[in-house]
């Protein structure tokens, strides 16, 4: 009975075993891929290419024309037509005239400012010479006047009417008054013409002409000292080289 069973048992594990092993091998062979199906891909983004970073060339321009303008700012000249006078730079730095002569490049025009210079200076020592003189005069004539009232003039008519007395006396209020105003009026005169002088011996519209001349020279001359130092300069460079066959020499040259 116990043999029996035992039997069954092992006859319904073998035909189990049976069975199953089709499957096995089935899920062991290799399985056939199913198609795929085409999904269409979405549009990519345009590419956006980015603006190029300035050649060395560009940079180097742009730099030397920043140092021209403020090169040009700090050696340009200022010129005012109604005071005459010349600055230079940002700060207006006062330009005498001798050296704005000398920078636009007319030595004659500075002999000439200095002769001007001179003959004014000697006009405003005759004023000044004149003014003393007729004040000096006048009060030294009414300093000295005779006294009418002393008892030399008082004691009569004759005496009165003498030379030394009311003749001479009005004879130096005369003259000093005289001297008072011919003085003063030659010292004035004097004074004013040298005051009119100009020390520009040219037009003061001509003298800026020219410094408008002398600033256009001064920005050709700041571009052209710009250009040629940006301008690439060449270099030749010689290396040596050993190979396997052999030495030799390689030259490269840039430019």
């Amino acid at each position: 009975m116990l043999r029996s069973a035992i039997c069954l048992a092992l006859c319904t594990a073998l035909t189990a075993s049976a069975q199953t092993a089709p499957t096995a091998a089935t899920s062991d062979a290799p399985a056939t891929p199913a198609p795929e199906t085409a999904t269409p891909s979405a549009p990519q983004p345009a590419e956006v290419t980015a603006p190029s970073a300035p050649q060395p060339a560009e940079a180097v321009s742009a730099g030397a024309s920043r140092e021209e303008l403020a090169a040009f700012l700090e050696q340009h000249l200022s010129f005012d037509e109604k005071t005459g006078e010349a600055t230079t730079g940002r700060a207006r730095r006062p330009v005498p005239r001798t050296q704005l002569y000398e920078l636009l490049g007319r030595p004659d025009l500075v002999a000439q400012s200095d002769a001007r210079v001179r003959t004014r200076t000697w006009m405003f020592v005759g004023a000044a010479g004149a003014l003393v003189a007729g004040v000096a005069s006048g009060v030294y004539m009414h300093a000295t006047l005779p006294d009418l009232n002393s008892g030399w003039c008082a004691a009569g008519p004759s005496r009165f009417n003498s030379p030394e007395c009311a003749p001479r006396h009005a004879m130096q209020v005369t003259l000093g008054s005289t001297f008072l105003a011919v003085g003063a009026g030659a010292g004035l005169a004097l004074g004013l013409s040298a005051l009119n002088i100009d020390l520009h011996p040219v037009h003061r519209s001509e003298v800026s002409r020219m410094v408008s001349t002398y600033n256009s020279e001064l920005r050709k001359r700041l571009r052209d000292t710009g250009a040629s130092a940006s301008a690439p300069s060449a270099s030749l460079m010689l290396m040596p080289v050993v190979g396997p066959g052999g030495a030799g020499l390689h030259a490269q040259l840039t430019f």
